[in-house]
């Protein structure tokens, strides 16, 4: 009987402690480093995924050279700069990103296409 209530106080002690393990991580970071630590940041999270060059520009895979061309130079003529000078900072750089991307995405399926050429 003795025996079994050890095992069941551990248990416990072992699923409070992976419980407040983030806690205790955190407070060990302060008293080691002395300071503070600073809190965590508020508000959503991103997440970022992998995603195949034809998702970015909208279209099904095996999409023809000139639909990739075409959907490329339509992100690129929505997001100019000179469209999006008017709007918010974030907005702004939401659509440089998409710009980016979008590039990116183009030169992948060029070079894959010029490999199978």
């Amino acid at each position: 009987m003795g025996l079994i209530r050890i095992v069941v106080v551990l248990a416990i002690l072992a699923g409070l402690a992976w419980l407040f393990w983030p806690l205790l991580r955190r407070l060990g970071a302060w008293l080691d480093s002395g300071v503070q630590p600073e809190p965590e940041e508020r508000g959503p999270k991103l997440i970022a995924f992998e995603r195949s060059p034809f998702e970015v520009l909208g279209l099904s895979e095996g999409a023809s050279r000139f639909e990739v061309e075409r959907a490329w130079r339509h992100i690129l003529n929505e997001n100019a700069p000179e469209k999006v000078e008017n709007l918010s900072p974030e907005l702004q750089a939401a659509a440089a990103r998409l710009r980016e991307d979008a590039t990116r995405a183009r030169n992948e399926i060029v070079a894959g296409a010029g490999d199978d050429a």
